[in-house]
């Protein structure tokens, strides 16, 4: 069997156009609420700010708006009224020279206090241009309140500068850059948001990357017990000679790990490619937000129409939902027929979960003891199925043997597929893997 990497199908009726937005800067985050079952957006809009003749493009300072939809696909947006902004930031409707820029707010769901559930870190500048790193707190994305991070000017986070929750070390981590003119990937860790350590190297562009390659942020997202990780990667336009290119094009590469710390790629090619040329994400893609409902994940973003700062006046795409099946971010697929073994497991009760797809094919299951032997009664003619295509099938065999009388014992788990791709085994039982040393 071979490994395959998922493919995000792109849903064109969730397209959310805003007359404020431009991809580069909109970074949504959505979630759907567990109390009124209704989905919310909060993503940023754009304000012209100044011209920027040596950059070549127009800078912008971050408006935050909400929306609200029934289904996470049809959205309903006050476009007109940013619930956060300079000016609320500031108390003021004349702010002055003075301008934001950040994102993506952080849903939290962990954290106990209802009132900092989302969280927004930002840089505030000032009428002088002097920067200041702040963040926004909110229970619901309509009312925010601020306050400065005590690391002050010290330690400046470059937008997008995204937040995760490391269950395994009990701390947040902040995903950004080294500084503004080195854009491999770090995370600064960190406990109340008031101190923050010293920057962790994560990842960085390679030699199985074209030339122009840059990794330009990281979105981590906590699965079950690793965590999957949204890896926007950067194509600079070659003929821009500069110190920090800006012009070229984003698209999104699939990263994991298992402790939050340590990243591997998948591959070297798009997890999330640009749309075609002249539809929203046809000039970039930054997905921002994943969403888990029922058998099914979304992965929310922004996109544009043009490269990176390019046709800045074109309605971009504030929302873009691209969907996959539960657990689809990396299967096993077979050609004709495969068959996969499984690490040594031991199983402590009852439940065996496969998720599969196969519609038009057959899958086998059996159970090998210790010595790599086949048990009684849990054989590939006790177990052959045809047509299944389940989030959570349980294999059954006609011995009506269960895993069940397998407790305690070390066993091995095979799995033939004809015409069909497996996505994830779950269940009772503890991997072994290199815990387990059968001495001869």
């Amino acid at each position: 069997m071979n490994r395959k990497m998922g493919t995000p199908v792109l849903c064109k009726e969730s397209i959310l156009e805003d007359v404020k937005t431009e991809g580069v800067w909109n970074y949504p985050t959505v979630w759907k609420d567990i109390t009124t079952g209704k989905w919310v957006a909060i993503y940023g809009g754009c304000a012209p700010f100044s011209y920027d003749e040596r950059a070549g493009f127009c800078i912008k300072t971050v408006e935050l708006y909400r929306a609200t939809s029934e289904d996470g696909i049809h959205w309903k947006s006050d476009c007109e009224n940013p619930v956060f902004s300079r000016e609320i930031d500031l108390g003021m409707d004349e702010p002055g020279l003075s301008r934001i820029d950040g994102g993506p707010v952080f849903y939290d769901e962990k954290e106990r206090n209802e009132h900092k559930r989302l969280k927004l870190l930002y840089r505030f500048f000032d009428t002088n241009g002097v920067p200041e790193e702040r963040i926004a707190y909110s229970s619901n994305g309509k009312t925010w309140k601020t306050e400065k991070l005590a690391c002050g000017n010290e330690k400046l986070f470059h937008s997008p500068s995204s937040i995760f929750y490391n269950e395994k070390e009990g701390k947040y981590y902040i995903s950004n850059w080294f500084h503004v003119h080195d854009r491999r990937i770090v995370f600064y860790g960190t406990r109340d948001f008031k101190s923050v350590e010293e920057p962790l190297l994560i990842l960085q562009a390679d030699g199985e990357d074209e030339c122009t390659a840059e990794t330009y942020a990281l979105i981590v997202i906590p699965y079950e017990d690793m965590y999957i990780g949204l890896l926007w990667m950067f194509h600079g336009d070659a003929g821009e000679t500069k110190l920090n290119r800006l012009m070229g094009y984003m698209d999104c590469q699939l990263v994991y790990s298992y402790n939050g710390k340590i990243f591997q790629r998948i591959c070297h090619r798009p997890f999330i490619a640009r749309s075609r040329q002249g539809e929203h994400g046809g000039g970039s893609v930054f997905p921002t937000s994943v969403v888990e409902d029922k058998n099914h994940i979304y992965i929310y973003g922004s996109g544009s129409k043009g490269e990176m700062f390019r046709y800045q006046e074109e309605k971009d795409a504030a929302l873009l939902r691209y969907s996959l099946r539960k657990d689809g971010f990396a299967y096993l697929a077979t050609e004709s027929t495969g068959d996969i073994c499984t690490k040594a497991l031991r199983f402590y009760g009852e439940k065996l979960y496969l998720n599969v797809c196969a519609p038009y094919g057959v899958i086998k299951v059996r159970i090998l003891n210790e010595d790599g032997k086949e048990m009684e009664g849990m054989s590939y003619e006790e177990c052959t199925y045809k047509c299944i295509d389940l989030i959570e099938w349980t294999p059954v065999w006609i011995s009506n043997k269960t895993v069940n009388s397998l407790k305690g014992q070390v066993v091995f788990l095979e799995i033939e597929i004809t015409n069909g791709e497996l996505y994830a085994i779950r269940g009772d039982f503890d991997v072994l893997g290199a815990n387990y040393i059968k001495l001869e």
